[in-house]
């Protein structure tokens, strides 16, 4: 794995550190760790702000409302939902 030097303060390579010998994983792993979840979260924090924007919007929140009705018809299980089924399926992150 090629790497780079990235400058640190002193106090989050003295965190580093402490992760490493308490895991015995290396600070280059740690920290592609800590970047992969913060993406993860910025992505999260992005859908619930658009998806809020979405509710926000009444008219845009009933095409969205028609289309998950549109596609419920499609499945012709026979089955009736759940009490609140849609809300689920609209925001499949509720975090």
């Amino acid at each position: 794995m090629e790497s780079l030097t990235i400058r640190v303060s002193r106090s989050t390579h003295g965190r580093l550190r402490e992760l490493a010998d308490k895991t015995g994983e290396t600070m280059a792993d740690i920290v592609d760790r800590a970047v992969r979840n913060y993406e993860k979260e910025q992505f999260w924090a992005e859908y619930h702000a658009a998806y809020a924007a979405l509710q926000a919007d009444p008219a845009a929140w009933a095409d969205l409302q028609s289309e998950v009705e549109l596609w419920d018809s499609t499945s012709a299980d026979g089955l009736e939902d759940s009490p609140g089924e849609h809300d689920k399926r609209a925001d499949p992150d509720p975090g």
